[in-house]
């Protein structure tokens, strides 16, 4: 199976390009939204959260929509969100 399908199943460790690496994350399956939600949908759904995380990354769809989702993000939800550019990475 996927990275993925492993992750939901709970594994411990995953393979990454030959390494393992430890899970160490929550991981939910979200039924009731497609991978088109719109950004009422996604709002919505985040603003369930009992704790805002510290970051939001917006790491998926064309740059202009990523862009519109992070400022909707920060208006609504007062969250430090940011759309990172493409190999950028982030010490959590």
């Amino acid at each position: 199976g996927t990275r993925g399908a492993r992750l939901v199943h709970g594994e411990d460790e995953i393979k990454i390009h030959g390494r393992l690496w430890p899970v160490r994350a929550e991981v939910d399956i979200l039924h009731n939204m497609s991978a088109h939600a719109d950004y009422s949908e996604i709002l919505g759904w985040l603003g369930h959260f009992r704790k805002p995380p510290k970051r939001t990354f917006i790491t998926h769809g064309e740059p202009e929509a990523a862009s519109s989702l992070r400022m909707k993000i920060e208006d609504h939800l007062h969250w430090d969100a940011t759309v990172p550019d493409y190999l950028d990475q982030v010490e959590l």
